[in-house]
């Protein structure tokens, strides 16, 4: 692309984060900085383009619309999945498990289900579980406000038994929603049922963890579920093998996750 002088690349950029703050922002980290004898030079890179022009003709916005437009979709749906009674989980469960994280993260993580903890909270992954997911983000930098968190189910099975097929197809629309809206580049499926339900079925997590597959634009991911490493420890070193698998594309595909790198 030709490059643009400061002040009208200034200009430029200042209207754009004015109208449109969320992507602008999004996308900060992708200005390249050119230093020449006549002062710094700033260039929008393709992949600047590319995001903004894809994410705001997904979602069906507008430019100047795209945030106020964004934060409505979201309320309304938390507020149909908060009023669901689909299936008896509706029934039994003390609070809706919706999502945590970063709502326009590029990495986006999915459990099977909300246990104990999760169900009392509120919140995903919360518990034992999740105290150790938050150690395994934090191995390769990242944390809840770099990543989205959700679940195949938004509520818990009693006993933390496996959701039924039923139940999880009566959720799909919850989640499939929740990935619309998040618009990630990368999914991580966390266990056998996440990967069985989004990337195939079936899904043999022994074999097939930690490889990569194309998933409606999207590329997936399937490692252990941190309730299955607090059971068997000995399947913890593969894990951290699949995290760097998964630092690397995070690199790759979109490093503005790591803005210092």
């Amino acid at each position: 692309s030709t490059p643009i002088k400061s002040s009208a690349a200034s200009d430029v950029y200042k209207r754009q984060r004015q109208s449109c703050p969320v992507l602008c922002g999004l996308v900060t980290n992708r200005l390249q900085l050119l230093f020449s004898h006549r002062g710094i030079i700033i260039r929008l890179t393709l992949h600047y383009n590319r995001f903004l022009t894809n994410r705001l003709q997904k979602a069906g916005l507008s430019k100047e619309k795209e945030p106020e437009r964004m934060n409505e979709a979201w309320t309304e749906l938390k507020q149909a999945c908060a009023q669901c009674r689909r299936c008896g989980l509706g029934e039994t469960r003390h609070h809706l498990v919706f999502g945590d994280g970063a709502e326009d993260a590029r990495i986006m993580l999915i459990g099977e289900g909300p246990g104990e903890q999760e169900d009392l909270q509120g919140l995903p992954f919360v518990g034992p579980a999740g105290k150790l997911l938050d150690d395994m983000l934090e191995m390769i930098y990242l944390d809840r406000t770099k990543v989205y968190i959700a679940n195949i189910v938004k509520c818990r099975p009693p006993h933390n038994r496996d959701p039924q097929f039923v139940e999880q197809k009566c959720c799909s629309e919850w989640l499939r929603r929740q990935i619309a809206l998040v618009d990630p580049a990368i999914i991580v499926c966390l266990g056998r049922i996440a990967a069985t339900a989004l990337i195939k079925d079936p899904f043999r997590i022994t074999r097939e963890h930690g490889q990569w597959f194309d998933v409606n634009g999207r590329r997936c991911m399937a490692i252990y579920h941190p309730s299955a490493l607090l059971r068997d420890t000995s399947k913890r070193p593969e894990t951290f093998v699949d995290l760097k698998t998964l630092q690397r594309e995070i690199y790759a595909r979109c490093p503005e996750v790591y803005p210092d790198a």
